[in-house]
């Protein structure tokens, strides 16, 4: 009785895991590129729709930094973010995002060689752990935040930069706002430039996207942005 009792959980338990893994592929975006943009045949919205999830400040929930030199090259080819200290950022922390990290001059230049979104949080960061000497702000405070290299030097670290210092002449720190935004129903954490991708996906490269007040289509995020 024993025995067979292990063998009904051992099985319980291997169904409840194929369904689990199920459910993070299914709720994943994949579009495998196209130089003609498109793939997702101008998808309707579901009856979440596509959405940001309030309309103040809370929505820009951290940034993205990198550094690119005078040519356009992205510095240790890293990007990383940082998100707020907020009740919002603390939760979209762990929500889905590109699954390759880049900044908004390499999604220019791979614009058309797709992407996907999964869970992840690699080169992911808090803002409490970063060690700032003031809270990262909203974008209309970021010019001083940034001015301050007690706050810059913690994000070139990241970079392998080092700091300050090691920047050369035509060095730029790019900074790029991330917000939450419900796609197909699932929350994820992207830049703006992501999220124009995303369009390019669904409608096509030379569409620009129309205009919609209500979240039930796609047009509520390109009006937004």
């Amino acid at each position: 009785m024993k025995k067979k009792t292990i063998r009904i959980l051992s099985i319980f338990l291997a169904v409840l895991t194929a369904v689990s893994s199920l459910a993070v592929t299914a709720y994943a975006l994949n579009w495998d590129g196209s130089s003609a943009g498109g793939g997702g045949a101008g998808t309707s919205a579901g009856p979440n729709g596509y959405a940001i999830m309030t309309t103040d400040d809370n929505c820009m929930i951290g940034y993205r930094f990198s550094v690119v030199d005078k040519n356009g090259g992205t510095k240790n080819g890293k990007v990383i973010d940082v998100y707020r200290n907020t009740r919002y950022a603390n939760q979209a922390f762990n929500w889905y995002k590109f699954t390759t990290k880049w900044n908004k001059k390499q999604l220019k230049d791979n614009q058309n060689s797709g992407f996907s979104t999964s869970k992840t949080t690699a080169n992911c960061y808090k803002e409490a752990d970063m060690g700032f000497a003031q809270s990262l702000p909203v974008t209309s405070g970021m010019s001083a935040w940034q001015n301050d290299t007690r706050n810059l030097n913690p994000v070139l670290s990241k970079l392998g930069i080092g700091g300050i210092s090691s920047l050369k002449n035509g060095d730029k720190v790019l900074v790029e706002p991330i917000y939450d935004v419900r796609l197909e129903s699932v929350w994820h954490s992207l830049t703006v430039t992501e999220i124009a991708l995303y369009g390019k996906h669904i409608l096509g490269a030379n569409s620009s996207g129309g205009a919609s007040k209500t979240s039930a289509s796609w047009g509520f995020i390109s009006e937004y942005t």
